[in-house]
């Protein structure tokens, strides 16, 4: 079975009164139908039928649907109307982004389309990785940091009980010879009287 055999006509369901115009896909109502609920009504994602590609196969179905949640990640991210114009307008600005050409065949957009975002993805979660990393390291640069502060708040508190043991001997000895001094004074008043 070719992935990219015929487009693809999706069936609708017998209650909805949808009808496919040349641009937009519009009910009964004349509202058009959001690129994110396209898959609701015709149980066929929209990328499906923008690549014309079968969505029954599993390698085709993980790349449509990698497509279709990234553009509509997109949508919802950037404020964007959910519409078949920017759903066209981000598809063809990923596709100047990569460098598909407008006459290229749509297999090959489509393929083109898919590595970039698996490779994309790839870098999304290395740049996770390596923002964790960075958060890592500067919350043991902080702990380092803290811990550094800690150990020179400790030395300075030794520093001062040692300095004050110091002046406690020193004071111990001044009263001392304070005492010696006045026992001194003492005797020999005694001695003089």
């Amino acid at each position: 079975m070719d992935a990219f055999a015929t487009p693809i006509k999706p069936d609708l369901p017998a209650q909805t009164n949808i009808i496919q115009s040349e641009q937009f896909l519009v009910d009964d109502n004349k509202t058009e139908v959001p690129v994110s609920h396209y898959q609701d009504i015709y149980n066929i994602p929209y990328t499906a039928k923008f690549f014309t590609v079968n969505y029954e196969l599993g390698a085709v179905r993980e790349g449509v649907d990698k497509i279709e949640s990234y553009i509509l990640s997109q949508i919802e991210n950037r404020g964007l109307k959910d519409d078949f114009i920017t759903y066209d307008l981000l598809v063809n600005e990923l596709f100047n982004k990569i460098g598909v050409e407008v006459n290229q065949r749509n297999d090959i957009k489509f393929n083109k389309l898919v590595q970039y975002l698996t490779l994309l993805e790839r870098n999304k979660s290395v740049d996770e990785r390596k923002q964790a990393l960075l958060k890592r390291k500067t919350d043991l640069e902080k702990l380092r940091e803290e811990k550094r502060q800690r150990i020179l708040a400790e030395k300075k508190e030794e520093a001062l009980e040692k300095k004050n043991e110091i002046l406690e001997r020193r004071l111990e000895r001044s009263n001392k010879q304070k005492q010696i001094l006045l026992e001194r004074q003492r005797k020999v008043k005694s001695l003089i009287s």
